[in-house]
């Protein structure tokens, strides 16, 4: 989940899910975003399979996900 300000972080628009919950286990965590000066965001993190063994070396992954400063707010306003 993340806060979204529009005016430097003096409001803020509300906590919305900006992308997974999809793991089949729930272990889907540890985002890591920057943002280009076009304002593209770029968000990676990781999931783990339905067999939870992240140390097996097959079902950890990273999911990269590429979005617009100018579409992610917009979601977050219609999501209010």
């Amino acid at each position: 989940m993340g806060k979204i300000s529009t005016d430097k972080g003096r409001t803020w628009l509300g906590e919305v899910l900006l992308y997974a919950d999809h793991a089949p286990n729930g272990d889907c965590s540890y985002p890591a975003s920057t943002r280009l000066d076009d304002g593209t965001i770029i968000t990676a993190y990781y999931s783990v399979g339905p067999d939870s063994n992240i140390n097996d070396g097959k079902s950890a992954h990273c999911n990269v996900v590429i979005y617009s400063e100018e579409s992610l707010i917009k979601a977050a306003k219609k999501s209010l």
